[in-house]
């Protein structure tokens, strides 16, 4: 994904925006669990802006500042894996940190360009399909990071990924993850598949809330939320409002009911 980010420190209490806590039915309802059923439904859009703003002759690109700020967080030599990667910047500035990293994304196209622009010995690029389980083992990984890569899912397969991303941590691994917020101005426009999933312009996205994004991590109390922020920042040139977590899975991990 193209670059630019401008924002504070999104885990540090001086960027911290009071967020409103409301209850919502989240069950998608059939109509949108089928138009959302599979990821590959956005592939055609996630192609075409990869292709326009990370062609493969590109310069490496900054990390963005959640990053940078993860990284000022992690203990040496961390395992890391890295869900939607987009362009790779974020992946290859933890591994020149010292951290063995592994990124993946849905876009052949993203994931092939990254492997041609960055290549250090401890930086491994994988194609996934978020829909289906993690092929790693449970407990492989230190840390799980996702940036603007799970707003794009029905309720259910959200809470299927997170329960994945739970399984393939260690205990006391951490997972920060940043989504759009009920408060970003695309929240409400276009068609409405399920709560808060809206479809516009061909675009699918799942906007959180706090209620809802505190509710994703406590199926079972297998996460305890560190940091929960709401956050104004401007993401390729356009305002927007973002939910920033950070969650800890605790050590007694247990496989959650999906419910």
């Amino acid at each position: 994904m193209p670059g630019g980010l401008t924002y504070a420190d999104p885990l540090l209490r001086g960027s911290e925006a009071q967020l409103g806590v409301t209850d919502r039915d989240w069950s998608a309802d059939g109509q949108g669990a089928l138009m959302l059923s599979s990821s590959y439904d956005q592939l055609p859009i996630w192609e075409r802006l990869h292709q326009q703003y990370d062609p493969p002759t590109q310069r490496p690109s900054p990390a963005t500042p959640l990053a940078r700020s993860l990284a000022r967080r992690l203990a040496p030599s961390q395992n890391v894996l890295e869900l939607g990667c987009g362009n790779g910047a974020d992946a290859a500035f933890l591994s020149r940190r010292g951290h063995t990293v592994i990124a993946t994304d849905f876009s052949e196209y993203a994931i092939e360009t990254a492997r041609k622009i960055y290549q250090n010995s401890n930086l491994v690029f994988q194609a996934k399909d978020l829909r289906h389980p993690l092929d790693f083992d449970s407990s492989t990984f230190n840390v799980v990071y996702a940036r603007l890569s799970l707003h794009y899912f029905s309720d259910a397969l959200t809470r299927a990924i997170v329960c994945e991303i739970g399984r393939v941590l260690v205990p006391g691994g951490q997972f920060l993850f940043m989504c759009k917020s009920t408060q970003d101005p695309l929240c409400g426009k276009g068609d409405v598949i399920a709560p808060q999933i809206y479809c516009y312009e061909g675009h699918i996205r799942h906007f959180f809330d706090r209620s809802y994004t505190a509710d994703l991590l406590s199926l079972d109390g297998f996460f305890k939320i560190r940091r929960l922020r709401l956050v104004e920042q401007s993401v390729y040139g356009f305002r927007s409002s973002v939910i920033v977590c950070l969650a800890r899975r605790v050590g007694n991990y247990r496989q959650p009911r999906l419910i």
